[in-house]
């Protein structure tokens, strides 16, 4: 499920990006009016997506997508009127946030907005499979811990090290792990 963030001060252009957004699978979408409550309810969920659409009632200076990119790796999607485009849109594009020109054509809204929930997912598919390589690299380094251990204490070779934290997995019906974290144990390592 993708956590949307919605920033706007017209309640019609929330709605239309609220229809837009919910032809897509599994979005939940989170609407704020101000700058401030958006500041808030960023701290308070960790949202893939933010759209803000200005000007908004509390902030002039543009320092909302800014403070949300440095604080969030959420895609931000920025939308300004004509007459500020020209001065904002290369700062906040260094910020690694897209501005739109309003008024928004739909079609291109609908692939903006397509294209920022097809990154999204493929940044979240992503973050699981560097997750999982993460805690599949901290398991090495413990069985390669024990094997050490093993080579060092009971004098045995690297494949005879391995070949006992196996056979000790599978008698004891434990993971290489558990086994590498017992030894760990047993020779007092943290």
């Amino acid at each position: 499920m993708l956590h949307v963030l919605l920033v706007s001060t017209s309640e019609k252009t929330t709605g239309i990006l609220k229809e837009y957004l919910n032809m897509e699978d599994c979005m939940n979408i989170t609407a704020c009016k101000t700058a401030s409550r958006a500041r808030r309810t960023a701290l308070e969920t960790a949202f893939d997506m933010i759209i803000i659409n200005y000007p908004l009632a509390d902030e002039r200076e543009y320092e909302l997508p800014q403070d949300l990119a440095e604080k969030s790796d959420a895609s931000i999607m920025l939308m300004v009127p004509a007459e500020v485009y020209d001065i904002i849109a290369d700062r906040m594009e260094k910020a690694g946030i897209y501005v739109l020109l309003k008024p928004v054509n739909k079609t291109v809204l609908l692939c903006v907005l397509r294209f920022a929930i097809v990154t999204q997912k493929r940044i979240r598919a992503m973050r699981m499979r560097n997750r999982s390589l993460k805690d599949r690299l901290s398991e090495i380094k413990v069985i390669d811990r024990a094997k050490c251990l093993l080579m060092e204490h009971e004098q045995l070779s690297e494949a005879q090290a391995h070949r006992y934290l196996e056979k000790r997995a599978m008698d004891s019906q434990m993971s290489r792990l558990q086994v590498a974290e017992q030894l760990l144990k047993k020779y007092q390592l943290p």
